[in-house]
């Protein structure tokens, strides 16, 4: 979906509601994870949903200026770098 999301540019503003449902799996990563980890889901959670002012935004010519793209990107990576195995679940953790 965050391909998609990023590589359709009518998305960037309008259909990132569809990574909502992932929003409790960053979550979940974030708590499980390194401080990495945690530093970027955090972005892309800011990014997502707190509202920035559009006269600081504005100025920016498009793509840079959507906070959705740069959301739908870093979660994106966050779950390529998941299913490439770079960081192993802790057997800890899960039992």
């Amino acid at each position: 979906m965050a391909w998609m999301l990023i590589f359709s540019p009518v998305a960037w503003q309008f259909y990132h509601v569809m990574l909502t449902p992932l929003w409790g799996w960053l979550v979940w990563e974030a708590v499980r994870g390194r401080a990495m980890m945690r530093i970027a889901v955090v972005a892309a959670l800011l990014l997502t949903l707190v509202p920035s002012p559009s006269e600081w935004w504005g100025r920016f010519p498009e793509p840079i200026a959507s906070r959705q793209l740069f959301s739908a990107i870093i979660i994106l990576v966050v779950g390529l770098h998941r299913l490439r195995g770079f960081e192993k679940p802790d057997a800890a953790f899960i039992s």
